[in-house]
Order: C-alpha cells, then structure tokens, then sequence
C-alpha cells in the first residue's frame, strides 16, 4: 500500500529517496541501499519532480487568480540582483512593494535562509517570491 506524507503529495518512499538524493548519495547508492533499481530510482525522482512542478503551476495560477505574481529567482543569483528582480516585477505588475530594498533584502535571508550561500552573497537554490497586488510578498525556498 503506498501510504502519502500527511500534508504533502509525496508517497513515504518518495521522501525517502529524496532525503537521500538530497544528503548527497548518487543514483547507484541509493540503489544499491534501498535493494531497488536504478530505472525505478530515477522513476520515482521523476515522479518528485512532477509533482513539485505540477504544485508550483498551481500556485502561479492561485496567485494570478486572487491578484498576484509568481517570480522564480535561479540558483546562483546573487542577493543584489534577487532584490533587483522582485523590484522590477512588482513594477511590471503594477504594485508598490511595501518595503525598502533593505527590508526587502532581510526578509529574502530570513524567508529562504536554508537557499542562501552567505560567503558568496549568491542563492543555492530557487527561490519563488509571490507578490500580491497589496505590494506584500511571500517567498519561499525550493530545493528542487
């Protein structure tokens, strides 16, 4: 029986494989320690994937519907240029952000701290930022 994560779209073994993936393991390790084969390995990361791209396609529809924007900020962006683009799109958008660059800046670290590379002033993951008309924001780390 496959048994969900409560809260979440992901099956036990799903999370389980990603959690390894995520710790470092290659491929074959996580074969090779789960008694699995690669082929169902890599199926199932696929799975993880489309089920995190399928989310992300939901959200960017909820806040297009209720009045907001989805920014998707790459890995290695750098903090200065994060701050730059959210600015950009809340003009684009049409909304005044309700804070300064360096509020702004505060609450991109505090928000996704576990995606931010501190020495190189960069990001390591992708960082989604909603923005609402309201000129509030949401953002928020994915490791994926």
């Amino acid at each position: 029986m496959v048994r969900k994560i409560e809260g979440t779209f992901f099956t036990e073994r799903q999370l389980e494989i990603l959690k390894l993936r995520a710790n470092g393991l290659s491929i074959d390790e996580i074969s090779r320690k789960l008694g699995i084969s690669k082929a169902d390995v890599c199926a199932i990361l696929r799975k993880v994937e489309d089920i995190v791209e399928r989310a992300r396609r939901t959200l960017k529809l909820y806040a297009e519907i209720v009045g907001g924007r989805t920014l998707v900020i790459a890995p290695g962006t750098s903090l200065e240029e994060a701050v730059r683009m959210i600015f950009v799109e809340a003009d684009l958008f049409g909304v005044k952000l309700s804070m300064s660059s360096a509020k702004l800046l505060i609450e991109l670290v505090r928000s996704a701290s576990s995606c931010i590379d501190f020495e190189e002033a960069r990001t390591k993951c992708t960082i989604v930022v909603e923005i609402r008309r309201d000129g509030s924001l949401t953002i928020s780390a994915s490791r994926t």
